[in-house]
Protein backbone atom coordinates (compact mmCIF):
# COMPACT_ATOMS: atom_id res chain seq x y z
CA UNK A 1 0.00 0.00 0.00
CA UNK A 2 1.43 3.04 -0.74
CA UNK A 3 0.33 7.47 0.98
CA UNK A 4 0.52 10.28 -0.26
CA UNK A 5 2.37 13.05 1.31
CA UNK A 6 1.83 16.67 0.12
CA UNK A 7 5.12 18.94 -0.92
CA UNK A 8 4.13 22.34 0.39
CA UNK A 9 7.81 23.97 -1.32
CA UNK A 10 6.84 22.29 -5.22
CA UNK A 11 2.93 21.87 -4.58
CA UNK A 12 2.76 17.90 -5.47
CA UNK A 13 1.36 15.17 -4.09
CA UNK A 14 4.07 12.51 -3.70
CA UNK A 15 3.43 8.99 -3.57
CA UNK A 16 5.12 7.04 -0.83
CA UNK A 17 5.52 3.82 -0.85
CA UNK A 18 6.30 1.30 1.93
CA UNK A 19 8.33 -2.01 1.53
CA UNK A 20 8.44 -3.04 5.00
CA UNK A 21 5.68 -2.93 7.30
CA UNK A 22 6.13 -4.15 10.82
CA UNK A 23 2.99 -4.49 13.17
CA UNK A 24 3.05 -5.39 16.75
CA UNK A 25 5.73 -7.93 16.38
CA UNK A 26 6.58 -9.61 19.47
CA UNK A 27 8.73 -12.57 20.25
CA UNK A 28 9.77 -12.96 24.19
CA UNK A 29 12.27 -15.49 25.55
CA UNK A 30 11.76 -17.37 29.14
CA UNK A 31 14.31 -14.66 30.76
CA UNK A 32 12.37 -11.97 30.17
CA UNK A 33 13.98 -10.51 26.61
CA UNK A 34 12.94 -10.30 23.18
CA UNK A 35 11.45 -7.92 21.55
CA UNK A 36 7.68 -6.67 22.07
CA UNK A 37 5.32 -4.76 20.00
CA UNK A 38 6.97 -3.25 17.39
CA UNK A 39 5.81 -0.95 15.25
CA UNK A 40 7.67 0.00 11.99
CA UNK A 41 6.97 1.05 8.64
CA UNK A 42 10.07 1.45 5.77
CA UNK A 43 9.88 3.84 3.08
CA UNK A 44 10.86 2.60 -0.66
CA UNK A 45 14.10 3.98 -1.45
CA UNK A 46 15.56 4.67 2.67
CA UNK A 47 18.25 3.44 5.08
CA UNK A 48 16.89 2.79 8.28
CA UNK A 49 18.91 2.29 11.32
CA UNK A 50 18.13 0.01 14.84
CA UNK A 51 21.01 0.75 17.52
CA UNK A 52 21.25 -1.15 20.53
CA UNK A 53 24.25 -2.84 22.44
CA UNK A 54 24.64 -6.70 21.82
CA UNK A 55 22.12 -8.76 23.27
CA UNK A 56 19.04 -5.77 22.77
CA UNK A 57 17.47 -8.04 20.33
CA UNK A 58 18.42 -7.01 17.00
CA UNK A 59 19.29 -10.34 15.65
CA UNK A 60 15.71 -11.92 16.97
CA UNK A 61 13.76 -8.84 15.08
CA UNK A 62 15.60 -9.47 12.25
CA UNK A 63 15.49 -13.35 12.43
CA UNK A 64 11.07 -12.47 13.35
CA UNK A 65 11.03 -10.87 10.29
CA UNK A 66 11.97 -13.52 8.20
CA UNK A 67 10.60 -16.58 9.64
CA UNK A 68 6.70 -16.90 9.92
CA UNK A 69 6.84 -18.99 12.99
CA UNK A 70 9.28 -17.82 15.23
CA UNK A 71 6.88 -14.89 16.21
CA UNK A 72 5.25 -15.09 19.14
CA UNK A 73 2.61 -11.89 17.79
CA UNK A 74 2.18 -9.72 15.10
CA UNK A 75 2.59 -9.16 11.35
CA UNK A 76 5.11 -8.22 8.90
CA UNK A 77 4.48 -7.66 5.06
CA UNK A 78 6.63 -6.75 2.37
CA UNK A 79 4.67 -4.71 -0.38
CA UNK A 80 1.74 -5.71 1.08
CA UNK A 81 2.47 -9.34 0.79
CA UNK A 82 2.21 -11.54 3.84
CA UNK A 83 5.25 -13.92 4.25
CA UNK A 84 3.43 -16.81 5.08
CA UNK A 85 1.58 -17.11 1.78
CA UNK A 86 4.60 -15.54 -0.57
CA UNK A 87 7.50 -16.60 1.16
CA UNK A 88 9.52 -17.39 -1.82
CA UNK A 89 8.65 -14.61 -4.04
CA UNK A 90 9.54 -12.53 -0.90
CA UNK A 91 12.71 -14.48 -0.51
CA UNK A 92 13.81 -13.57 -3.62
CA UNK A 93 13.15 -9.78 -2.96
CA UNK A 94 15.31 -10.01 0.37
CA UNK A 95 18.80 -10.11 1.03
CA UNK A 96 20.02 -11.02 4.22
CA UNK A 97 23.08 -10.83 5.94
CA UNK A 98 24.32 -14.16 7.84
CA UNK A 99 27.26 -15.10 9.37
CA UNK A 100 27.96 -18.60 7.11
CA UNK A 101 29.15 -19.96 4.03
CA UNK A 102 28.76 -23.49 2.45
CA UNK A 103 30.98 -25.73 4.56
CA UNK A 104 33.30 -27.00 1.95
CA UNK A 105 36.74 -25.18 2.57
CA UNK A 106 38.08 -25.95 -0.69
CA UNK A 107 35.23 -24.33 -2.56
CA UNK A 108 36.47 -21.27 -4.66
CA UNK A 109 34.37 -17.86 -3.76
CA UNK A 110 33.89 -18.44 -7.68
CA UNK A 111 32.07 -21.95 -7.44
CA UNK A 112 30.20 -20.37 -4.60
CA UNK A 113 28.46 -18.14 -6.23
CA UNK A 114 28.03 -19.75 -9.46
CA UNK A 115 25.61 -21.94 -7.01
CA UNK A 116 23.92 -19.72 -5.64
CA UNK A 117 23.03 -17.95 -9.00
CA UNK A 118 21.12 -21.00 -9.77
CA UNK A 119 18.61 -20.11 -7.06
CA UNK A 120 17.58 -17.32 -9.18
CA UNK A 121 15.55 -16.72 -12.57
CA UNK A 122 18.34 -14.51 -13.75
CA UNK A 123 22.24 -14.12 -14.23
CA UNK A 124 23.59 -12.13 -11.35
CA UNK A 125 27.19 -13.65 -11.39
CA UNK A 126 28.70 -10.86 -12.98
CA UNK A 127 27.34 -8.53 -9.75
CA UNK A 128 29.00 -10.71 -7.34
CA UNK A 129 32.20 -10.39 -9.48
CA UNK A 130 31.68 -6.52 -9.53
CA UNK A 131 31.65 -6.33 -5.84
CA UNK A 132 34.60 -9.33 -5.28
CA UNK A 133 36.38 -6.18 -7.38
CA UNK A 134 35.12 -3.71 -5.74
CA UNK A 135 36.41 -4.71 -2.25
CA UNK A 136 39.68 -6.40 -4.16
CA UNK A 137 38.71 -9.92 -3.22
CA UNK A 138 40.25 -12.93 -5.90
CA UNK A 139 37.19 -14.89 -7.79
CA UNK A 140 39.80 -17.92 -7.42
CA UNK A 141 40.29 -17.39 -3.54
CA UNK A 142 39.43 -20.73 -1.09
CA UNK A 143 36.93 -20.14 1.94
CA UNK A 144 39.29 -21.73 3.80
CA UNK A 145 41.90 -19.05 3.17
CA UNK A 146 39.57 -16.32 3.88
CA UNK A 147 40.36 -13.85 6.60
CA UNK A 148 37.63 -12.93 8.95
CA UNK A 149 36.89 -9.42 7.36
CA UNK A 150 36.77 -11.25 3.64
CA UNK A 151 34.48 -13.69 5.18
CA UNK A 152 32.18 -10.68 6.21
CA UNK A 153 32.44 -9.13 3.20
CA UNK A 154 31.51 -12.64 1.31
CA UNK A 155 28.04 -12.85 3.09
CA UNK A 156 27.27 -9.34 2.43
CA UNK A 157 27.87 -9.71 -1.22
CA UNK A 158 25.69 -12.93 -1.06
CA UNK A 159 23.12 -10.72 0.61
CA UNK A 160 23.26 -8.01 -2.52
CA UNK A 161 24.52 -9.91 -5.81
CA UNK A 162 21.17 -10.60 -6.70
CA UNK A 163 19.89 -7.62 -6.86
CA UNK A 164 17.59 -7.55 -3.75
CA UNK A 165 14.69 -4.64 -3.07
CA UNK A 166 15.41 -5.01 0.45
CA UNK A 167 18.22 -5.53 2.26
CA UNK A 168 18.86 -6.67 6.27
CA UNK A 169 22.01 -5.93 7.57
CA UNK A 170 22.95 -7.08 10.91
CA UNK A 171 26.22 -5.72 12.24
CA UNK A 172 27.61 -5.42 8.96
CA UNK A 173 31.03 -4.07 10.06
CA UNK A 174 32.25 -6.72 12.00
CA UNK A 175 36.00 -7.30 11.27
CA UNK A 176 35.89 -4.78 8.68
CA UNK A 177 38.91 -2.54 8.55
CA UNK A 178 38.32 1.48 7.86
CA UNK A 179 38.85 0.81 3.71
CA UNK A 180 36.51 -1.41 3.70
CA UNK A 181 33.68 0.20 5.80
CA UNK A 182 33.49 3.39 3.58
CA UNK A 183 33.33 1.14 0.76
CA UNK A 184 30.52 -0.62 2.04
CA UNK A 185 28.80 3.17 3.05
CA UNK A 186 29.17 3.94 -0.55
CA UNK A 187 27.11 0.79 -1.82
CA UNK A 188 24.64 1.08 0.57
CA UNK A 189 24.23 5.01 -0.66
CA UNK A 190 23.96 3.93 -4.63
CA UNK A 191 21.33 1.08 -3.66
CA UNK A 192 19.23 3.81 -1.93
CA UNK A 193 19.12 6.21 -4.82
CA UNK A 194 17.63 3.12 -6.72
CA UNK A 195 14.91 2.64 -4.59
CA UNK A 196 16.41 -0.32 -2.44
CA UNK A 197 15.22 -0.06 0.90
CA UNK A 198 17.99 -1.09 3.36
CA UNK A 199 17.48 -1.85 7.40
CA UNK A 200 20.74 -1.89 9.65
CA UNK A 201 20.65 -3.45 12.80
CA UNK A 202 24.25 -2.39 14.67
CA UNK A 203 26.22 -0.63 17.54
CA UNK A 204 28.33 0.96 15.24
CA UNK A 205 27.07 4.39 15.44
CA UNK A 206 29.73 6.19 13.32
CA UNK A 207 28.91 4.03 10.21
CA UNK A 208 24.89 4.34 10.37
CA UNK A 209 24.55 8.02 11.37
CA UNK A 210 25.69 9.83 8.34
CA UNK A 211 24.22 7.61 5.31
CA UNK A 212 20.50 6.69 7.39
CA UNK A 213 17.18 8.34 7.34
CA UNK A 214 15.81 7.03 10.44
CA UNK A 215 17.50 5.91 13.70
CA UNK A 216 16.02 3.55 16.19
CA UNK A 217 17.34 2.77 19.36
CA UNK A 218 16.63 -1.41 20.63
CA UNK A 219 16.01 -1.34 24.29
CA UNK A 220 14.01 -2.95 26.56
CA UNK A 221 12.51 -4.95 24.20
CA UNK A 222 10.51 -1.80 22.33
CA UNK A 223 11.98 0.98 19.37
CA UNK A 224 12.44 4.63 20.28
CA UNK A 225 13.02 7.32 17.30
CA UNK A 226 15.92 8.90 18.26
CA UNK A 227 17.30 10.47 15.26
CA UNK A 228 16.59 14.26 15.80
CA UNK A 229 18.90 13.18 18.67
CA UNK A 230 21.58 11.56 17.24
CA UNK A 231 21.72 14.05 14.36
CA UNK A 232 21.43 17.32 16.03
CA UNK A 233 23.74 16.91 18.95
CA UNK A 234 26.33 15.61 16.98
CA UNK A 235 28.06 13.84 20.36
CA UNK A 236 31.87 13.58 20.20
CA UNK A 237 34.06 11.52 22.98
CA UNK A 238 36.41 13.77 23.89
CA UNK A 239 40.33 12.82 25.12
CA UNK A 240 42.71 14.90 26.61
CA UNK A 241 46.00 14.42 27.84
CA UNK A 242 47.08 17.26 29.87
CA UNK A 243 51.10 18.29 30.87
CA UNK A 244 49.66 20.10 33.81
CA UNK A 245 47.10 19.14 36.52
CA UNK A 246 43.18 20.04 35.65
CA UNK A 247 41.12 22.76 36.50
CA UNK A 248 37.50 21.47 36.42
CA UNK A 249 36.41 25.18 35.52
CA UNK A 250 38.18 24.44 32.18
CA UNK A 251 35.47 22.07 31.66
CA UNK A 252 32.27 24.13 32.91
CA UNK A 253 30.13 24.28 29.26
CA UNK A 254 26.68 23.37 28.93
CA UNK A 255 28.04 21.20 26.44
CA UNK A 256 30.06 18.87 28.04
CA UNK A 257 28.51 15.67 30.13
CA UNK A 258 29.81 12.64 31.33
CA UNK A 259 33.38 14.56 32.58
CA UNK A 260 35.64 12.33 33.66
CA UNK A 261 39.12 13.46 35.35
CA UNK A 262 42.33 10.91 36.94
CA UNK A 263 45.24 13.14 37.53
CA UNK A 264 45.73 15.15 33.85
CA UNK A 265 43.93 12.76 32.21
CA UNK A 266 40.08 14.01 31.01
CA UNK A 267 37.47 12.10 29.10
CA UNK A 268 33.58 13.97 28.23
CA UNK A 269 31.07 14.25 25.95
CA UNK A 270 30.57 17.11 24.04
CA UNK A 271 27.85 17.51 21.55
CA UNK A 272 27.26 20.69 19.45
CA UNK A 273 29.71 23.00 17.56
CA UNK A 274 33.09 22.14 19.06
CA UNK A 275 34.44 25.80 18.26
CA UNK A 276 33.48 26.88 21.95
CA UNK A 277 35.45 24.24 23.47
CA UNK A 278 38.55 24.58 21.44
CA UNK A 279 38.49 28.35 22.51
CA UNK A 280 37.82 27.03 26.37
CA UNK A 281 41.26 24.79 26.52
CA UNK A 282 43.60 27.05 24.24
CA UNK A 283 45.36 27.91 26.76
CA UNK A 284 46.21 24.70 28.63
CA UNK A 285 48.75 22.58 27.87
CA UNK A 286 48.04 19.63 25.73
CA UNK A 287 50.52 16.71 24.86
CA UNK A 288 47.50 14.93 23.16
CA UNK A 289 43.58 15.47 21.97
CA UNK A 290 41.56 13.04 20.33
CA UNK A 291 38.00 13.14 19.22
CA UNK A 292 36.03 10.57 18.15
CA UNK A 293 32.59 9.03 18.02
CA UNK A 294 31.53 8.08 20.78
CA UNK A 295 29.28 4.56 21.39
CA UNK A 296 25.29 4.10 21.18
CA UNK A 297 26.10 2.80 25.12
CA UNK A 298 28.08 6.02 25.72
CA UNK A 299 25.47 8.16 24.82
CA UNK A 300 22.48 6.06 26.07
CA UNK A 301 23.94 6.56 29.49
CA UNK A 302 24.22 10.37 29.07
CA UNK A 303 21.08 11.16 27.89
CA UNK A 304 17.62 10.97 29.95
CA UNK A 305 15.48 10.93 26.97
CA UNK A 306 17.26 7.36 26.34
Amino acid sequence: MSKKRYNKEKSVVIKVIYSLKINNLTKLYTNNKGIKDINLNLEEGSITTILGPSGAGKTTLLYALLNDQFKDKGSVSFYDYNLKDNYEDIMEMVGYLEDKLPTYPNLSLKEIFKNLNRYYNLDYYDNALKYLNMFNIDVNKKINELTSGEFKLINIIKALFHEPKLVFLDEATNNLDQKQINILKDILKRLKANDRTILLCSHNLSFTKDISDNIYLLKDMTLKNITSIIKENNYKKITLVLNEYVDYNNFKLKEISSLMIDNKLVSFLYKGNLKPLLKKIASLDIESLEINEPTILEIIGDNDEL
